[in-house]
């Protein structure tokens, strides 16, 4: 019976050390993959902050070919209308 009954404690501690270390090995992966998907999340919102302002300072160049077409060079009309295109370039809460 003592012999079964260590057989039995070091059974116990081998699963639990086993399971201790693949417990804290998949813990370091998850943390890793938890990480690295952050980090992806932070690189799509950069690119998509940049694709914004490329939009916006296309739709600046129109709005200003816009007044210079509508409006005779030198007036108030076109100043005032370039001057609305080019408010478009800041962005509102940065």
């Amino acid at each position: 019976m003592d012999l079964k009954l260590r057989r039995n404690v070091f059974l116990v501690s081998f699963a639990s050390i086993i399971f201790f270390l693949t417990n804290s090995a998949f813990g370091d992966t998850i943390e890793a993959k938890g990480r690295i998907k952050w980090e992806m999340l932070k690189l799509e919102q950069k690119r998509l902050e940049i694709e914004e302002k490329k939009l916006r300072l296309e739709m600046t160049k129109l709005e200003v070919g816009a007044c210079e077409q509508m409006y005779d060079q030198g007036t108030g009309e076109r100043v005032a209308c370039v001057k609305r295109a080019m408010s478009h370039l800041t962005i509102p809460g940065r």
